[in-house]
């Protein structure tokens, strides 16, 4: 991949990204802007319709995020969000444009309850100790026939 070069997101990216319901539509194009330090640089650009609140949605997207080239994760850096919503549950539709979403994000320590050995699976098979299932919950009382 060279600097300028594009690629289009994936419907579930621009749909989980808008925050939808639902999508109808989307353009959304990354570019790829500049790497430096072992980092490289994103824009992302575009349009999407959707769903939310039962409302249909026309959003133009602009952001940028960050990749880093030694560990291979991304982090998104930075996105706004600028656009026209429909009557619907959410609010009437009045006609103007306006900024719905301004996102940034900055990096913290993993917390220890979401560590990798806090997150692992109980095996399949394996029992709960005791005084930890769910058969140590009191019984509904059953109903006559």
């Amino acid at each position: 991949m060279a600097i300028g070069d594009t690629w289009k997101i994936p419907n579930d990216v621009a749909q989980a990204l808008c925050n939808f319901e639902g999508l109808t539509s989307q353009d959304l194009t990354c570019k790829l802007e500049e790497v430096n330090d072992n980092k490289a640089r994103v824009v992302l650009v575009g349009t999407t319709n959707g769903i939310d609140l039962g409302a249909l949605v026309k959003l133009n997207v602009t952001g940028t995020y960050s990749f880093d080239l030694r560990t291979q994760s991304d982090r998104v850096t930075g996105v706004e969000t600028e656009g026209r919503t429909g009557a619907g549950a959410g609010e009437p539709c009045d006609g103007r444009s306006k900024s719905l979403t301004q996102l940034t994000r900055t990096s913290i320590e993993q917390p220890a309850n979401l560590s990798d050995v806090a997150l692992i699976s109980v095996p399949d098979g394996l029992d709960p100790p005791a005084g930890r299932g769910s058969t140590d919950l009191p019984q509904r009382p059953q109903d006559p026939v």
